[in-house]
């Protein structure tokens, strides 16, 4: 008994997955090389980053699925997911935007108050990054907006440890790739989103996401 919860907690699952993404990565090379360029592309105007996740995320699933990438899925994905992406995506920035407001305002005027506006929009800022992962998730597998936000919410609600394991590996992946510049176009996205993909996927529950 002890074995078995040890093996479902947390840390192991988070683990299990970045190795079978590492692996997946290497064994589907130049499909997530190209992803991850055409995701890198995709994003440059900010805005799009949400929009762009999506269809990378619901590039991975096919892959996964399907061993090759259904492009009629991908571009129906993003066309119907487009504005919801787009707007999702963006909170985090927002609550990041506030945050930096209310430090900067702190440093000027050591005011407790702004000190703990700026905590609570970072932690507003950390939560909706955390949640939209399993949202994008529901988006690549077609559930409808209403009910990818509810899976999102209930995903992270139930697998807060897990949920924040996979946002720090997915930071670390982020800093390691980003230090070595070219590695990050051409491999963050394709290794990061289909570790957080084999993270959801195993957590999630059967049926949690309707269509």
């Amino acid at each position: 008994m002890a074995r078995e919860m040890e093996a479902g907690s947390p840390e192991v699952v988070v683990y299990t997955s970045l190795k079978r993404a590492v692996r997946f990565f290497y064994e589907c090379g130049p499909r997530l090389i190209l992803l991850s360029v055409l995701w890198f592309v995709a994003s440059l105007p900010l805005i799009t980053l949400g929009p762009a996740t999506v269809g990378a995320f619901a590039a991975i699933v096919s892959l996964r699925e399907d061993g090759r990438f259904d492009r009629e899925r991908v571009q129906r994905t993003v066309v119907r997911r487009a504005v919801p992406a787009l707007l999702a995506g963006a909170l985090p920035a927002v609550f990041a935007g506030i945050a930096l407001l209310y430090f900067r305002r702190y440093l000027a005027t050591a005011s407790t108050l702004a000190f703990a506006s700026s905590v609570v929009a970072t932690w507003a800022c950390i939560y909706a990054v955390l949640v939209l992962v399993p949202t994008f998730v529901a988006f690549a597998g077609d559930a409808s907006v209403e009910a990818a936000f509810r899976a999102g919410f209930r995903f992270t609600r139930r697998n807060g440890l897990a949920s924040v394991f996979m946002g720090a590996i997915t930071l670390v992946l982020f800093a390691v790739l980003a230090a070595l510049t070219v590695a990050f176009v051409l491999a963050f996205a394709g290794v990061a989103f289909s570790f957080q993909i084999e993270v959801v996927e195993r957590l999630r529950e059967p049926a949690a996401v309707e269509a």
